[in-house]
């Protein structure tokens, strides 16, 4: 995100940028890249600032609120709501989310492209993604999960979604086969239930 002098905000995408964990969807999307063929110098999948990293780091931020997930450490940091404040973190989340589409919009060629790369990191984010997977994962802290299946789809809606995006998203970019996307697919929902 580009800097904001003074900005909180901008604090709280760098402490989310940073973390080590974030880096495995910003790798499989540029590793499926350049699998498929895809290596210019510098495109959205190899840039730190890709849509699905910054993405991820939106992600982070949603959890590491009071009102989403109240820890006060995340992996031995301050998380983003204790350090900046909740508002702040919020913001930071964001911030972060429309960041990754104006990359979307303004680097990925040509604009069919795009539009397939919007279309998968809105629906790896919205209802039927992370946001409907953290909303299930928030209702099993009242009402129990009672079956393996219930549990596996809470984590195809938040992690599997989310890193089956990173790589689909590189699989457009490279303009691989429908047939190489259903298995991008699979591929990153499998590794989000093992994750």
């Amino acid at each position: 995100m580009p800097p904001v002098p003074g900005s909180a905000a901008t604090d709280g995408n760098s402490q989310s940028a940073v973390e080590h964990h974030r880096r495995l969807r910003r790798h499989l999307n540029t590793r499926r890249c350049f699998a498929h063929g895809h290596d210019g110098p510098r495109t959205p999948a190899v840039d730190c600032d890709s849509p699905h990293c910054t993405r991820g780091q939106r992600y982070a931020l949603s959890t590491c609120c009071s009102v989403v997930d109240d820890d006060d450490l995340r992996r031995g940091m301050p998380t983003n709501h204790i350090k900046f404040g909740e508002a702040t973190a919020i913001l930071a989340g964001d911030g972060l989310l429309t960041r990754a589409f104006e990359i979307i919009a303004r680097e990925i060629q040509p604009a069919e492209v795009a539009a397939a790369c919007c279309v998968e990191l809105a629906s790896a984010a919205g209802a039927e993604g992370m946001v409907g997977g953290q909303q299930a994962d928030l209702e099993a802290e009242t009402t129990p999960v009672r079956t393996v299946e219930a549990l596996e789809a809470i984590h195809r809606r938040k992690t599997g979604r989310l890193l089956s995006a990173a790589l689909l998203m590189g699989g457009h970019i490279a303009r691989t086969s429908p047939q190489n996307l259903r298995s991008l697919q699979i591929y990153g929902e499998t590794i989000g239930l093992a994750f």
